[in-house]
């Protein structure tokens, strides 16, 4: 009896199968796992998908105090015009003299405002730059010369309507 022999009747006997047979439901098993494994993964949606803006304008309001509101027809500045969820959209916010908004690549500015005090909507000021990854940074400017004696009046709060692909 040669060697081959011997192992193949100790596979058969220890196991009680053959050599064949465990190879066969071998395949069958690894052949299972590997038309299990793209379904599960097309269950969870990968990270960055869940910051992917949808489709869609917004209008929304933000400052440093109350953070981002959704406008829903409640502007003081600007048409609101729109759906709600903007917020959520993943729109970043800065302040200090010059307010900015980071609108997430897809996305374009159709309209903003810097509201300065009780009166003052400054529309006509804003400027628009590329930022990193595609998107685009908005500046707001404080309203010049709308305070008592003529002087430029500090920003409360920024409204902007903004749509995405």
């Amino acid at each position: 009896m040669t060697e081959r022999d011997r192992n193949r009747r100790s596979v058969d006997g220890d196991l009680g199968i053959s050599r064949r047979d465990l190879l066969r439901r071998g395949a069958v098993v690894g052949g299972t796992v590997l038309w299990v494994t793209p379904v599960i993964q097309s269950m969870t949606r990968p990270a960055f998908a869940q910051e992917t803006p949808r489709g869609g304008c917004f209008c929304i309001k933000w400052s440093p105090e109350d953070g981002c509101e959704d406008l829903n027809g409640q502007s003081s500045c600007i048409e609101t015009r729109g759906d709600a969820g903007g917020c959520d959209q993943g729109v970043g916010f800065s302040s200090n003299t010059n307010w900015t908004a980071t609108l997430p690549a897809g996305c374009t500015l159709q309209e903003g405002c810097s509201k300065c005090g009780d009166e003052g909507c400054n529309c006509g000021e804003t400027s628009t730059a590329p930022g990193a990854g595609g998107a685009t940074i908005v500046t707001f400017f404080p309203c010049r010369g709308t305070g008592p004696q003529g002087q430029d009046q500090d920003i409360s709060h920024i409204e902007l309507c903004y749509c995405c692909e």
